[in-house]
């Protein structure tokens, strides 16, 4: 028998803490499977961690099968392709099931262009309305406005989770966002003080943009997604970051 215990926060104006003046609503949620048997010797971690997949992936489909749109963040390329497994086969159960099947999609780094670009307008559009995505999806795509997001684990920095959250209720549209934990330290901890989540401010990220290596690292991607240049436009690009660079050590990223 799985126990579900849902803790809702009150919901807060604004996509965030910082824009109290905005006029969406988002309220966050966390959802916790098999709440009751954490520290049980009778379930171990790894079962529960799976049953956190499943209970994201139930959430995703059931927001499909409700004709919502959403995002569901998962931390790893396997997870993400799990979740829209679980998902797919789920609402193929449905006496609709081809037909809310063939709006769920999935999203994550190691695509060809092209076949980002055509999941990202076949979200756009609403021709997929529900996409299991890596933190590929997180900012600097268009995707229209989406009524919800799930997330899988408690995210490791709060930059990342209002990145997530904020792909939902944007400008005037409401939305609910949902974390699924893990059973581990961090998401126990918040799993228990569920309101820290929102309690503290982002921490500021200081990144020194003419780095050479993360501009070298970065104009690398950029290459492979723009136009061929002549052999003076890319040394051009990597001599001015070359001066502008004071040194040092590389950044880090997403799924690329």
């Amino acid at each position: 028998t799985t126990t579900t215990t849902t803790t809702t926060t009150p919901t807060f104006v604004g996509k965030n803490r910082s824009s109290p003046t905005a006029t969406s609503a988002t309220t966050t949620t966390t959802t916790t499977s098999n709440v009751n048997s954490i520290g049980s010797s009778s379930s171990s971690s790894s079962n529960r961690n799976h049953s956190a997949i499943t209970h994201a992936a139930f959430l995703l489909s059931e927001l499909c099968l409700q004709g919502l749109r959403a995002l569901a963040f998962s931390p790893a390329r396997t997870t993400t392709e799990l979740i829209f497994k679980i998902a797919a086969e789920r609402l193929r159960k449905h006496r609709d099931g081809d037909r809310y099947a063939r709006r769920l999609g999935v999203y994550r780094g190691g695509y060809r262009v092209a076949e980002r670009r055509q999941i990202e307008r076949a979200l756009f559009t609403g021709e997929l309305t529900c996409v299991s995505t890596t933190s590929a999806l997180e900012l600097g795509i268009d995707i229209g406005e989406l009524d919800a997001t799930v997330t899988l684990g408690v995210p490791f920095t709060k930059a990342r989770m209002w990145q997530q959250f904020g792909r939902a209720g944007r400008g005037a549209h409401a939305a609910v966002n949902f974390i699924v934990p893990f059973d581990d330290a961090l998401n126990n901890y918040y799993l228990r003080r569920p309101l820290l989540l929102l309690d503290d401010a982002a921490a500021c990220l200081p990144l020194d943009a003419l780095n050479a290596n993360v501009f070298a690292a970065h104009a690398l991607a950029a290459a492979r997604e723009l136009p061929p240049l002549d052999a003076a436009s890319y040394a051009a690009l990597f001599v001015g970051a070359r001066r502008g660079s004071g040194g040092g050590g590389g950044g880090g990223g997403g799924d690329f």
